[in-house]
């Protein structure tokens, strides 16, 4: 590709990720919802949320509060993007500065402000591509709640958005951490859209938010970026440590904050982009040929439960169609709903076990006599099924891999 083409399609790569919509110019990119807000429950919400990927992932544009006009555009987390095609072609070009985070592995939770037709202003919490929050992750808020007080009594204004990574094994995806369940901060988004990243610490945006930041990584130089981005992914591969088939212990990866200069967009003024920087067992999970892998799959099955409170087969479809072709799909049909019945029977199954352990003994009770444990968990499940009971209490963090089975 000449450097004419290369600027094309980085130019072409940034328009499209900011193409604006509306649920009149774009109906299918937005599903209605008529909700009630849970954090505060007196209020009845009307609008579209935002299904397609890209700066407006997941906004919402509410019509109504309490049935009375209250228009109002929230944008809240951007898809986030390799900076390259499945080809390999490099599009992260032009930008005049590059932050670094540490990638948590967890639900992204936003909290944004809002107002009713009266001007009295709400804040309150949403997961990715759902207006609100499935009692589920509120339950696991709630918990962060009582360790950070602050952010449940933050108050935003109309359209202010921040950024949060719910994570930790009571939330279980690819990378296992030993807490069971912790909040961190990952940037903010002002009403026009503008991403503040955590490097603006004294932007009024961030203040009383009491809970930990992603942790900062220094970036020498952007002369190359594609050599650092290279260097950088080697140094987490090489941290990585497969757990079990289906999880690792280490970092899953970085996000990089990528400004550009005023004029990089049709419209006026600088702006950033979320780029994400993975270690290549993950990466390499999220990348197929013909068809979608079963890894990613897997992965993105973890997901649907953002979407709905009892997933299924459209749900994983839905979420696999932001980043895969009709045709990938339809060729990895038959993986798709294998692996979406496993996820679902493989989530009963936990709170199956989690249930009965909970029943009968304390969190530590594992670490301390892990024999009397099991013996007790043994007489509602064969035998056979122990190591896969052991396997939840390993992944749920409540046993130690190193007890061995």
């Amino acid at each position: 590709m000449n450097t004419i083409q290369n600027l094309q399609t980085a130019r072409n790569w940034h328009d499209n990720h900011y193409e604006h919509t509306t649920p009149d110019s774009h109906q299918g990119r937005w599903r209605q919802f008529i909700e009630i807000d849970p954090f505060n429950p007196e209020n009845r919400l009307e609008g579209h949320i935002q299904m397609q990927g890209g700066d407006e992932y997941g906004a919402l544009a509410i019509h109504t509060v309490n049935g009375k006009p209250a228009p109002q555009f929230i944008r809240t987390m951007p898809k986030t993007t390799y900076p390259f095609f499945k080809d390999g072609s490099w599009v992260l070009t032009g930008m005049e500065s590059l932050e670094a985070y540490c990638k948590l592995d967890g639900t992204n939770i936003c909290q944004f402000g809002y107002q009713d037709t009266d001007g009295k202003e709400f804040t309150t919490f949403k997961v990715r591509i759902r207006p609100f929050m499935a009692p589920h992750f509120i339950s696991l808020m709630e918990q962060c709640f009582q360790m950070y007080p602050g952010i449940r009594e933050r108050k935003l204004h109309p359209r202010q958005a921040c950024m949060y990574e719910l994570y930790g094994y009571e939330n279980p995806m690819l990378i296992h951490y030993n807490q069971p369940i912790d909040l961190a901060l990952l940037f903010a988004r002002q009403p026009d859209g503008r991403i503040v990243t955590l490097q603006e610490a004294e932007n009024p945006i961030f203040h009383d938010i009491d809970c930990p930041q992603a942790e900062h990584r220094h970036i020498a130089e952007i002369s190359d970026v594609q050599a650092d981005y290279r260097r950088r992914q080697d140094e987490l591969t090489e941290e990585l440590t497969p757990l079990t088939d289906e999880q690792f212990q280490g970092q899953e990866g970085e996000m990089l904050y990528a400004t550009f200069p005023d004029g990089a967009r049709t419209e006026p003024g600088g702006f950033t982009r979320l780029i994400k920087l993975k270690a290549h067992q993950i990466e390499e999970i999220h990348w197929a040929k013909d068809h979608i892998s079963k890894e990613e799959i897997q992965a993105t099955a973890r997901n649907t439960f953002e979407l709905a409170d009892n997933p299924g087969e459209q749900e994983l479809i839905q979420l696999l169609a932001e980043d895969w072709s009709d045709k990938q799909i339809e060729k990895s049909m038959e993986t798709i709903q294998r692996v979406m019945q496993k996820t679902v029977d493989h989530r009963r199954y936990q709170d199956r076990v989690l249930q009965l352990y909970h029943e009968s003994h304390s969190p530590h009770d594992f670490q301390d006599d892990p024999r009397t444990v099991m013996r007790s968990l043994s007489q509602h499940f064969n035998r056979k099924e122990m190591s896969q009971v052991y396997s939840v209490l390993v992944e749920r963090g409540l046993a130690s891999p190193r007890h061995g089975k």
